[in-house]
């Protein structure tokens, strides 16, 4: 009951955070909100008390495992092998040399033992993509970094967990085991790359054939497709936990996955247009609420570490090392993508900049707490991976303002969008008058025209409202009828939309806008026959 308890706070706060960027703070980034709001939780004890202590097992699993597998499937599969070996380089050598450079660097400046210095540095290499986005918000990053900076956070949670692990070992064994580390690196990475896409073409041809059998193919139409929709949304979950348990990466397993699924979503979206449809939406959805969640949670953590009495903060050490942290991998980052990737200076300093850490970070610091560190040690980490969080936020959400874009409205495109919406539906309007509708008809079709251009009020959603609880319903033949009004209506739109078109091309973003309206309004209105 408690993880339910718990799960349901984080849920409420994440969709709290998102109804007021979208109600009140607009220009806000939406991520910051998420992350103030976590940050308030803590000062409400009773609440504070219900969301449970970060666990790093529950975290990566039902929160990053989704969100990558989602990401993947954002992704083509053909990206990713042109990009190989720009993804080789980004999360396996570029890693190592920010491991080598941030532990050495640590070790030397600070005196403290070579293991321990490694174990900071390899928390400090995943990055996150949702953290990339919250620093961007508003602001249009220029196609190249942005397909870098996405490409690494597939895979560099991997290479982090893989680093750790090895960081961990050494730590605690006095000594690297270069042999067994190189060969848990290859198992970890190709066994998880190989379960991924396994287990994803299995699963994909099974939906294929419960897709294209004949029965449910002539069902289609009527197939909600859930026994599908369960069977994809429970994917990164299975696939994540059964890549732990057998000891691979469980990120690079979903990551694949999601990858495979991309290609079977492009070719298959025409066999049931309304599973296909209503998945998309749910992607989106979950999407945005565990993004939202991933930001509730890392300001959870921050404020309860802040606020932790068991956590000494002693000497400033660690904020020094913080610093170092984030200095070596923005240096490493810039100096590596403009001398090895060959990028220009704009790219490499962009990329390095939106190389932001997150949650993930946190997981990997939760990680250590049952390893064999000093109380000291492990405050250590915490405080100096938390200085590193919150440089890597501030300094790309301060210097991002002056280097990029503002993504602005196109002010034109919006008033020309508003007044083609007000015009095609004025026609269809005409046009209904020219044909015989029954009195008791009029009123539904008059209310619903005036909603596609935003002239209705609370009012009169009232007056409906309240009409349509007392009055029958349509009987079947009226039912038929109304629906062929519809019909009507929604030809009579994308027929003044055609004729127009020619006439306005520049505005074809607003005309593919209109016409998808269109599609959706027809696609909610037209009623079930047998509707009562």
């Amino acid at each position: 009951m408690e993880i339910l308890i718990s799960s349901a706070i984080l849920l409420t706060a994440s969709t709290l955070a998102i109804i007021i960027h979208r109600q009140l703070f607009p220009h806000f980034a939406g991520h910051y909100i998420s992350l103030l709001l976590g940050m308030a939780l803590v000062w409400i004890p009773v609440v504070n008390d219900l969301v449970w202590k970060f666990n790093s097992e529950i975290f990566m699993g039902f929160v990053i495992a989704p969100l990558l597998f989602f990401d993947g499937q954002s992704t083509r599969l053909r990206l990713v092998s042109t990009k190989f070996k720009s993804i080789v380089s980004m999360t396996v050598v570029m890693v190592l040399v920010i491991l080598l450079v941030a532990g050495f660097t640590i070790q030397s400046l600070f005196k403290i033992g070579l293991p321990l210095a490694f174990l900071l540095a390899a928390i400090s290499i995943p990055t996150d993509a949702t953290a990339t986005d919250a620093v961007t918000d508003g602001l249009i990053m220029p196609k190249r970094p942005n397909i870098l900076l996405k490409l690494e956070s597939l895979f560099n949670d991997a290479s982090g967990l893989i680093l750790l692990s090895m960081a961990t070992l050494w730590f605690q064994n006095g000594y690297i085991n270069y042999q067994q580390t190189l060969m848990d690196f290859l198992i970890s990475a190709f066994g998880g790359a190989t379960l991924g896409y396994v287990s994803s073409w299995l699963l994909m041809m099974l939906r294929q054939q419960m897709f294209t059998s004949k029965v449910n193919f002539l069902n289609n139409t009527y197939n909600n497709g859930t026994p599908m929709k369960v069977i994809f949304f429970a994917t990164p979950f299975l696939i994540y936990f059964i890549a732990e348990e057998i000891h691979v990466s469980g990120i690079i397993a979903v990551v694949v996955a999601g990858l495979v699924g991309n290609t079977e979503a492009q070719r298959s979206k025409l066999l049931n247009p309304m599973v296909y449809y209503d998945s998309v939406r749910l992607i989106e959805m979950i999407s945005e609420i565990l993004n939202g969640v991933v930001f509730v949670v890392l300001g959870i953590v921050l404020m309860r570490t802040y606020r932790d009495e068991q956590i000494t903060y002693g000497s400033w050490t660690w904020i020094y090392i913080g610093i170092v942290l984030y200095l070596s991998n923005l240096i490493v980052r810039f100096l590596y993508s403009k001398f090895v990737m060959r990028e220009k200076a704009h790219t490499a300093k962009l990329f390095a900049l939106g190389g932001v850490h997150g949650a993930v970070t946190f997981a990997l610091v939760m990680m250590l707490e049952h390893a064999t560190l000093s109380t000291r040690q492990f405050n250590l980490a915490i405080m100096s991976e938390s200085v590193l969080i919150i440089l890597s936020l501030l300094v790309p959400s301060i210097l991002f303002r002056f280097v990029l874009d503002k993504d602005v409205p196109d002010d034109e495109m919006i008033e020309e969008l508003t007044s083609m919406r007000v015009a095609m539906v004025e026609h269809a309007r005409q046009q209904l008058n020219e044909i015989y509708v029954p009195d008791r008809m009029k009123p539904i079709l008059e209310y619903d025209l005036n909603a596609q251009i935003g002239q209705t009020s609370t009012r009169d959603f009232i007056k409906q409202w309240q009409k349509a609880s007392r009055v029958v319903g349509l009987d079947q033949n009226q039912t038929i009828f109304l629906n062929e009004i519809y019909h009507y209506i929604f030809d009579q739109e994308r027929d003044y939309l055609a004729m127009i078109e020619h006439r306005e091309s520049k505005y074809h973003e607003v005309f593919n806008i209109l016409y998808k309206e269109i599609m959706m309004a027809e696609m909610v209105s037209l009623r079930d026959d047998n509707e009562e």
